[in-house]
């Protein structure tokens, strides 16, 4: 999923979670300034590997199981920097 840099993202609890065939997503730049929560975001998403945001994210507060149950995730990218998992 690539989600459009126009989208202003705010709270994404739960946004994404038990998406089982979700293989990879991509934060656009800008849109992730916003950003405040990701708590439960790619719960129970299986088949994920890849998410990658573009820019950093300040505004964030709360992650918490933010990626329970992602036993295919393989890295996150954030910043142009990677994160082996």
């Amino acid at each position: 999923i690539d989600i459009p840099q126009s989208y202003n993202l705010g709270n994404l609890s739960n946004t994404f979670q038990n998406c089982g065939n979700l293989i990879s997503v991509t934060l656009p730049t800008g849109s992730q300034d916003n950003i405040t929560t990701m708590t439960g975001c790619f719960s129970g998403c299986s088949s994920l590997q890849t998410v990658t945001m573009t820019s950093s994210m300040n505004g964030l507060t709360s992650i918490s199981n933010g990626f329970q149950n992602c036993s295919t995730l393989l890295n996150i990218k954030q910043n142009l920097n990677l994160i082996e998992m």
